[in-house]
């Protein structure tokens, strides 16, 4: 019985240890029609040198204008990516979320790396600026 409870309790935490609500989310600046935001608790080293982090991305205003949105009939809030940063300026995300604005999300998905290149004046060389510094 013990053991049960123990693992009750642990499935709990793992389930809620990464929500959005968990984090401790920084305000590392704006990009486009975002604010960018690192839980800062999340940052750590990756595979192959890279740093990993959670970033949130706060629409402003929300976007109902995309496809994606459009294809859901929501408005989309804020959405976090699981992301890798390399030292060479390269990204990849790893997985993501999107939380509407009426309350519901997607919850977590993983996604395949593909590595792409950091341009810049974009939300990701804010991102890496600040995961760099």
């Amino acid at each position: 019985m013990l053991k049960k409870c123990l693992l009750l309790i642990l499935l709990v935490f793992l389930t809620y240890s990464n929500t959005v609500e968990a984090a401790n989310w920084v305000n590392i600046g704006k990009g486009e029609a975002v604010l960018l935001y690192v839980d800062s608790d999340s940052i750590k080293d990756g595979l192959n040198g890279a740093k990993e982090a959670w970033f949130m991305y706060q629409h402003t205003p929300p976007d109902c204008a995309s496809s994606y949105a459009k294809s859901l009939k929501k408005c989309v809030a804020t959405y976090t990516n699981l992301e890798w940063l390399f030292k060479n300026k390269t990204y990849c995300r790893i997985g993501f979320a999107h939380y509407f604005t009426d309350g519901t999300n997607t919850g977590y998905s993983a996604t395949p790396c593909e590595i792409e290149k950091i341009n810049p004046g974009t939300a990701s060389e804010i991102k890496w600026k600040y995961i760099y510094r």
